[in-house]
């Protein structure tokens, strides 16, 4: 009897250690777990952007920039992203710029894809001033009669302080800003291009008499002929310009595959318009994305890790010239990984100036590793 006794108590002590040990380990994963959810849904990155940086290397090679990202960027809602090419509804551009009675003709010049491949581009001619250039990649829609003119006066000052010619804040007489926007918007939607995907680089008010007054100023400098001049300015000449690029998580993509092919100007755009009075002036979009934002969380380097490499690239070279880091610039590039496949990276594109010439070079650092993107070299 005394036996049964005690192997019933050892089993009864056997049993209540093996509930403790049980629930001891189930608390540890339910603690590990709870501590996992927590740290990846509390996470966040300490990292900041100074809006000015500057740092003296050596005799030659100097950091005085702006460091350019958008105001309503979080980089703690930054996650790993994919995309695909987008690629134009063709039937929906003929639909809206065509009627049937165009001359049709394949573009001699070729079509593009982002990757350099060649790709059919047709061209369309109508009756009276409207071209409409389109392959499954790029559309470029214009009336001539009403484009050309504009845009004359706007590249002419391209390269002479854009702003200080043409306001970014006035609003036209026969047309606002507002009442333009939304028939731009309203024509992307028509054509199949998801409008909320963008942000505006630049956007200029090109009144009639500003434009009438550079067609003399460009006539004068024998920069156009005589017969190229429209003469007569009204205000169903004026006319806004939107230069957009397209967003993802906030930051601007990059929509060129080569760094080289990067210009600050008001024509880096994947989408550029006219629009004015009349409607739709000139629109052309090109090399979109259908992009596919993802849940796991990515985190930038320190701002330090890029100015350091740099200095690494640079400090130790022989030059003959003195060159200054002038601006980084954050976006979100397409990195190539198959066919019709692509990562979205974000990279910071570090602008380059030599103190002697006009000569400016882009470096593309990858804003995650720290290391320099060649691949967009």
């Amino acid at each position: 009897m005394n036996r049964y006794i005690k192997n019933a108590a050892f089993i009864i002590i056997c049993l209540a250690a093996v509930g403790i040990m049980w629930n001891q380990s189930h608390s540890e994963i339910r603690q590990e777990t709870e501590e996992s959810v927590d740290s990846s849904e509390t996470a966040v990155q300490e990292v900041t952007f100074p809006g000015e940086y500057q740092q003296e290397v050596n005799r030659v090679f100097s950091i005085d920039a702006k460091v350019v990202i958008p105001e309503d960027f979080n980089p703690n809602q930054l996650c790993r992203a994919s995309a695909k090419i987008y690629e134009l509804d063709i039937e929906k551009w003929k639909s809206r710029f065509l009627t049937g009675t165009e001359i049709f003709d394949v573009d001699p010049e070729g079509g593009m894809s982002r990757e350099g491949d060649d790709l059919l581009r047709e061209l369309y001619q109508t009756e009276g001033e409207g071209n409409l250039y389109l392959s499954s990649q790029e559309g470029f829609y214009y009336d001539a009669g009403r484009y050309l003119p504009i845009n004359s006066g706007l590249e002419f000052h391209e390269n002479k302080g854009t702003a200080d010619h043409f306001s970014e804040t006035a609003e036209l007489e026969n047309i606002s800003r507002s009442d333009a926007w939304n028939g731009l918007m309203k024509e992307l939607d028509a054509l199949g291009i998801h409008t909320d995907d963008f942000q505006v680089q630049y956007a200029y008010a090109l009144d009639y008499e500003t434009l009438g007054q550079k067609e003399q100023e460009m006539l004068q400098e024998e920069y156009i002929e005589p017969e190229e001049t429209k003469g007569s300015w009204t205000s169903e000449d004026n006319a806004y310009y939107y230069c957009l690029l397209q967003k993802d998580q906030g930051l601007p993509v990059f929509y060129p595959e080569e760094v080289m092919e990067y210009e600050e100007d008001i024509y880096f755009g994947a989408v550029m318009s006219y629009y004015g009075a009349s409607g739709l002036i000139g629109l052309n979009v090109n090399y979109l994305f259908d992009i596919t934002d993802g849940k796991e969380k990515i985190y930038l380097a320190p701002f330090e890790t890029i100015t350091d490499t740099l200095i690494k690239k640079y400090e130790q070279v022989i030059m003959d010239s003195e060159i200054t880091v002038t601006e980084f610039r954050l976006f979100q590039y397409p990195l190539r990984r198959g066919k019709d496949t692509y990562e979205i990276i974000p990279v910071w594109i570090c602008k380059l100036e030599y103190k002697d010439s006009d000569s400016v070079m882009y470096i593309p650092i990858h804003a995650v590793t720290g290391e320099e993107m060649l691949e967009m070299e």
